[in-house]
């Protein structure tokens, strides 16, 4: 079930979000690190797969523009922790980003979540699409879709390098 999948990500961020608070600063840069890597790609998941479904599904559609906002407000934070170097500045501001993380779960799971159940859209198929993605199978490719126009792109530049370089390798080869 999507819900599920997304709850577990949620227990995953909260539960790194509390071992930042009681860790010492070498561990917590490996746990801001690990957390940053988990909101990026839950944010990916719910960006690509979940909020699309659910703009369509549920009735107040500005709930997934206000998700979507809490997801833009992480980024530049998170864009400024990668920068940051490691002590009290860097603490309070992964602070802030836990707060606005869990503030942004609680709305989720509140709101975004019961107006998912409610919805129509078959969770359980959405689900399987989540960890299909999230183990690395896209959605097939699709005109304007990333995957297919970095396909379409490295098949012509390597068209092109055969045609520049061509001559060189039938010359190699017959000499």
């Amino acid at each position: 079930n999507a819900l599920d999948v997304l709850r577990e990500d949620h227990r995953r961020i909260k539960d790194l979000f509390r071992r930042f608070e009681s860790a010492d600063d070498d561990t917590r840069a490996q746990i801001g690190r690990r957390a940053i890597q988990e909101i990026q790609e839950h944010a990916r998941l719910e960006e690509e797969l979940f909020y699309p479904e659910m703009r369509r599904a549920v009735e107040d559609p500005n709930l997934i523009t206000e998700a979507q906002e809490s997801h833009h407000v992480a980024k530049l934070l998170i864009a400024e922790l990668r920068i940051m170097p490691r002590g009290k500045r860097y603490n309070a501001k992964f602070k802030t980003l836990s707060k606005a993380v869990l503030d942004h779960i609680r709305e989720e799971e509140g709101r975004i979540f019961a107006e998912a159940e409610n919805s129509g859209v078959d969770l359980d198929e959405l689900g399987r699409e989540m960890s299909n993605f999230r183990m690395g199978f896209e959605r097939p490719f699709r005109p304007g879709s990333f995957p297919f126009a970095a396909v379409v792109a490295l098949v012509g530049a390597g068209v092109g390098l055969y045609f520049k370089f061509r001559d060189r390798f039938t010359d190699t080869q017959t000499r």
